[in-house]
């Protein structure tokens, strides 16, 4: 830059003060290579090869991610206070949903387990590792943790991962989120989450993370208030399949809709 008023845009000056009226964030500088860039490969060799030292590398990784995110969500929270919301809807019987953005939730391919383009997705160690920090920081149990997901190709997953079966066993679309069912691993990978989680975890805690996978194999919808024992994962898409899983709900001033219909977990 040449232009000296170009230099000082974007700084603080008594004519261009620096905005402190709009919402709080937190953030973290990080080095990718410490965090996430390495793990679809070590996770390669855990599916295939369960290497124990490539999980433990994993683990190091995700350690890395939450205590980053440690120190982003600690600066939010001192400036906002905004866990003591959160705290008061937990007593209050809510649980916490996790919502990640997964347009094709495929972290591996199903055959080799290579890495997969996961470019707009988010990934499950991040979702591990801000899970950790609910539970560990503000002393969430699990148990009142849920992650859900409207994904648009996950259901087209489910069917293709099921045809591949040469036991016939389906593949549930909760499974596809999970990564796992039984010995075929395919989709995005919260069973990882899971076991990182469980792996982190202080042993006198009875809110096991691992508690739920099962459900999630069998394609179970439980209502968060009949599941206080389980994390659970809910497919946001799945509500014709079940009229029962969804919930009409008022669009104030609506034109066009006067309600829509959200998942019971939402």
């Amino acid at each position: 830059m040449t232009d000296e008023s170009e230099d000082t845009a974007g700084l603080s000056t008594e004519d261009n003060p620096i905005d402190n009226s709009g919402v709080a964030i937190g953030a973290a500088r990080m080095d990718p290579s410490l965090s996430y860039t390495a793990i679809p490969g070590l996770l390669k060799d855990v599916i295939n090869h369960n290497d124990e030292e490539a999980w433990g590398q994993i683990r190091s990784h995700i350690d890395y991610t939450y205590r980053g995110l440690s120190c982003a969500m600690g600066a939010l929270e001192a400036e906002t206070g905004f866990s003591r919301k959160i705290l008061e809807r937990i007593e209050r019987g809510q649980n916490l949903l996790f919502k990640p953005n997964l347009v094709s939730p495929a972290s591996y391919d199903p055959v080799t387990h290579d890495p997969a383009a996961t470019a707009i997705t988010t990934p499950w160690p991040f979702v591990a590792a801000l899970m950790r920090w609910f539970h560990d920081d503000l002393g969430i149990s699990y148990h009142r943790m849920s992650l859900g997901e409207g994904a648009t190709s996950t259901s087209a997953m489910a069917g293709a991962y099921t045809l591949a079966q040469k036991d016939k066993r389906e593949i549930t679309t909760q499974a596809v989120l999970e990564g796992r069912s039984g010995d075929f691993y395919a989709g995005w990978g919260f069973y990882f989450a899971r076991k990182y989680l469980a792996d982190s975890h202080d042993r006198t805690h009875t809110d096991d993370p691992m508690s739920g996978f099962e459900d999630s194999v069998a394609g179970l919808c439980l209502p968060p208030g009949n599941a206080p024992d389980k994390l659970l994962i809910y497919d946001l898409n799945k509500i014709d399949d079940d009229r029962s899983n969804g919930r009409d709900v008022p669009v104030p001033d609506g034109i066009n809709f006067q309600t829509i219909t959200l998942h019971k977990a939402i």
